[in-house]
This record gives structure tokens, sequence and C-alpha cells, in this order.
């Protein structure tokens, strides 16, 4: 997986695609197609646009011309309010100098404009940090106050591992870009962190491929850091103005390497295989500084060895134009130009190929490499097959639990109406263990019993409380006071009261109908006694 970012998507936009068609031989006279595309690359710092062009006239060697146009000076040149109109207008002063219009173009994007973090550890690991990024990507204050976005690539380093880099840019710095190369009459392809290109171009050229290497990116204002390893970026460090100064010289930065060497190798131990987390080059792209003083600073106090990333590295096959600035805006300007071409030009290996342009490779040697892939199809056919059964196996069981599944609904249903019931059952054997209980039967004997003669009862009442209401008749009065009179005598009553009293006229005569109330006492169940037997009589 390329380390590569690509910001114009994160625009919602759609990048432009290299025309990589071969050149037509057959040419009109009045027609004005150039022979050739030519490969652009431009690189955007906070001093101004970088540009490489290569293109090839007729049948002559290919020519690579850079042209460097600085930014207007303002006070606020260091902050990340991109003048768009100045940016549009150098754009197309470009196109008309070099004849780019129509010509695809990627663009690398350097200095406050964007940040890269790279995370390491296990998948879980990595994919909580990039979502924290992105959901913190807002609070980049450095970058501007705007919206910004963000595109993330990742790289499985094992099965449980990876490693994934997260480029975060303000948006309408990316717009303001993208519109610019769009009013220049130009086709962009792509947008990518410059120091990220600056990692690819150190992995093209080998020099990080067995150990880490520092580089430093100048600018203006101050001197960007970062950690690459075998093309791919380790480390994004931006040191604070206060410590480089507002102009940045060898000096000044030497002295920043040199206060944060030492966290700087402790972050690799972390982030690479021991055998190969030791920091011990530095180099600055396109410059040569070995016998400078701090090339020896370095090496005396921090056994930092000073390398080259020459403008040269880049150049074996195509002739440089007379002027070509060596600086890491210029170097990186070209990588863009030429990073489609090395990538379309990358072999792959293919064993059917090798047979077709008879490589002289024997039928021995193609069954002895081939076996171990005819050997997995099988295994994997093997593999089907058994998938197949135990899918089928799975599909009888899933239908057997089908047809399960309404007796289970009904034993569930009758076990809830068990636990229910068991429930009310309890509940009414509490509710009758509370409630006290009492002898009525003995009362309604003994109401009966003391009833004097043409005397009857129609009701008794009894109420909670031990309260109790005698409904009854008598054809003569005295009776009824007889009656009353027996009751308060009794044993069993008490408040005996004769509540009201109502002469009707009944078949067989005149009659007095009464109500007689009173409240029970406690008693035994059986009279134990003859004279209580004798009162309840």
């Amino acid at each position: 997986m390329s380390v590569a970012q690509n910001l114009v998507k994160a625009t919602d936009r759609q990048p432009a695609i290299h025309d990589r068609r071969k050149k037509s031989v057959r040419r009109s006279g009045k027609e004005r197609r150039r022979d050739n595309a030519a490969l652009v690359g431009i690189d955007i710092s906070q001093c101004g646009v970088t540009v490489a062009v290569i293109a090839q006239v007729g049948n002559g060697p290919r020519i690579l011309t850079t042209d460097f146009v600085p930014f207007e000076y303002r006070e606020d040149a260091n902050s990340l309010v991109w003048n768009k109109d100045e940016l549009t207008e150098i754009f197309q002063q470009l196109s008309e100098k070099h004849k780019l219009s129509g010509q695809a173009v990627s663009v690398s994007l350097g200095g406050q404009a964007c940040v890269t973090r790279c995370l390491f550890g296990e998948s879980h690991e990595v994919d909580a940090a990039g979502k924290e990024i992105m959901d913190r990507a807002n609070y980049y204050l450095a970058l501007g106050t705007g919206d910004k976005i963000f595109c993330k690539v990742e790289k499985m380093i094992d099965a449980k591992r990876k490693r994934a880099w997260m480029t975060v840019a303000e948006r309408s710095v990316v717009e303001s870009v993208a519109e610019a190369v769009d009013a220049a009459g130009m086709r962009l392809v792509r947008i990518e962190h410059t120091l990220i290109a600056l990692c690819q171009i150190a992995g093209f050229t080998g020099c990080d491929m067995q150990e880490p290497v520092l580089l430093v990116a100048t600018g203006c204002g101050r001197a960007d850091l970062v950690i690459t390893y075998q093309g791919q970026l380790i480390l994004d460090y931006r040191p604070t103005r206060s410590k480089t100064g507002d102009t940045c010289s060898v000096d000044m930065w030497a002295e920043t390497v040199c206060k944060r060497v030492k966290c700087l190798r402790r972050y690799l131990s972390s982030q690479l295989p021991r055998e190969h987390s030791h920091l011990a080059k530095i180099c600055l792209p396109g410059a040569t500084w070995k016998l400078s003083g701090a090339s020896h600073r370095l090496t005396r106090d921090q056994e930092l060895t000073a390398i080259d990333l020459p403008l040269s590295a880049l150049c074996d096959d195509v002739e440089l134009c007379l002027g070509t600035e060596e600086s890491s805006e210029t170097i990186s300007a070209i990588w863009m130009a030429r990073s489609s071409e090395l990538q379309s030009n990358s072999l792959v290996g293919n064993l059917a190929k090798s047979l077709k342009n008879e490589s002289r490779i024997t039928w021995t040697q193609v069954v002895k490499s081939t076996w171990p892939i005819a050997a997995a199809l099988l295994l994997v056919c093997g593999l089907y097959v058994c998938g197949l059964k135990e899918k089928s196996r799975l599909n009888q069981l899933e239908e057997s639990l089908e047809s399960l599944q309404t007796v289970r609904l009904e034993h569930k249903k009758l076990s809830t109406d068990l636990e229910h019931q068991r429930l009310a059952l309890q509940g009414f054997g509490t509710l009758h263990a509370k409630v006290p209980s009492r002898n009525w039967s003995q009362i309604v004997k003994a109401c009966g019993r003391a009833l004097p003669s043409s005397t009857w009862l129609k009701r008794i009442v009894m109420k909670s409380g031990g309260e109790i209401s005698i409904y009854g008749a008598s054809f003569a009065d005295d009776a009824v006071y007889d009656y009353l009179s027996v009751m308060a005598d009794s044993k069993l009553f008490e408040d005996v009261a004769l509540k009201s009293t109502q002469s009707v006229r009944l078949a067989s005569g005149p009659a007095l109908e009464f109500e007689i109330t009173a409240r029970t006492v406690s008693f035994p169940d059986v009279p134990n006694s003859e004279d209580e037997r004798i009162a309840v009589n």
C-alpha cells in the first residue's frame, strides 16, 4: 500500500487521470497538438510556488525545467490565510510560460498548510487513535481556524498490527489550490504533503532502507523535521518559532536537532524494530553541507552522520536546465512530476508472461514452482465442499429449531401462567393468615336461640370490626324489648342497642319490625359452662 496521501478526494473533487497513451504516429498538417504530454509537478510552500516540467521535443532527450515564483511579502506571510487571487495569478503565469494548459498536475503542499500524523500499534488501537484525530481535527488551530479535512492511508504490518497516516489540512487552503489549478487550465491529479513526498524520495534512493533518516526541510520561518524509514513517514515534528527564529539557518536548526535528538530516538524505539530503530543519519534535501560546522557538531555531539539527497538522484535520465536551484521545494516538485511515471514503470512478476516470452523455463521448473498453488486450489475446493455440507446441515438444524419454536412458546406461556397462579395462591394464603378468625356460626346460633315467641329474624348483617346488625319482626311489642334484654345480658355481645322500629301490617295481623345493633366479643368456639349455655340460649 502506497503511503502517498491524496487531499483532492477529501474536498469532494474527482482527481484527473494521467494520460499514459502512446503518442500517435499519424499527424495532420494543421494539428497543433504537442508530440508528448509533459510531466508536471508543483510544490507550494510558505515562500512561493515551485514548478518542475519534464518534456521531450521531437526525438531529442527529455529536458527538466524548473521555475520558482515567490509570494509577495506580507506581514502575515507565515499565517495560513492563503491569498487565492495571488496563487491563481502565479499558476496562470506558469501555465502560459511553460505551455501547461491541459496538462495533468500533481501538487505537494508544504509549510504550515497541513500536518501528517503517523499511528502505529494494534489495529483497534490505531482505529481508536484515528477516530480521535478525526473528532478533534477542527482543534488544529496552528493550521487555521477554518473547517478541516483529512485523508487516511493504512498499511498492515502483520495480522494484528498496522500503521496509518492521517493528513490534516484546512479545507479553504486545499480548495484554493484546486481552484487555482482549474483557473490556469490544468488538470489536478492529486495533492500530497511535501514531507511525505520527501520520505518517498529517500525511499526511492535507498538511503533509509536499513535504518531511519532524519530529514530537515528548511522553509520560511522555521525548519520542519521528519523521520523516514523505507520511504514511509514515521514522525512529522514541527519545532516552535522561538527555537528556530524568524530566519532558518543551518546553525539554528542544528541546535534544535541537538536538543531533540534524544526524544526522537526514544520515540523511534517504540515505532520500529530494535535492530532498525537507531537514528544515526541526518539529511538536508537538495544541499551539500557535509563540510559545514553544523555537520561536524552533530557528528561529534549526537553521533549523526550527514548524508546528501542531491537533485541528481531524480534526474539520471533527463537533462537539467542551467540555473536549477537545489532545494527541498525543487526536489519535491520534481518527484511529484516523476512519481506517476516511476510508479507506472514498476515491474510486476508474471509467470504466464514469462512462458509466452520463451524465457527458457522448463516444465519441471514450472511444476516445481506451481505445485503449491495447485495444492492451495485443491485445498480451497475441499474447504468449499465442506462448507456446503456444513451449510446444508446447519439449514436442517435451523428448520428443526423453527419447528420446535411453537412448542417452546407454548411451554413458556404455560410456565408463565403457572407462576402467576402460584404467586396468586401465595398472596391469598398470606391474606388469609392476616384476617382474624371469628366463629360466626356460634353468633348466628345465639341470635336465633334468644328469640322470644311470636318473634322471628329476617337477616343478620355482620360487618368488619365485629359489628353486627339484626333485622327482625314481632307480633308483640314487649317481645322486642325482651329480646333486646336477653341480647344485652349475653356474654357474646356488647353495646347492644335498639336502633329503629316500624309498625307494619302483615297478612296474619299487625307486627313491629326492629333493627338491633351490637358488637361481638371474644368467645370460645363451644361454651364451656352451663351458665354460658343459658346465656346463649
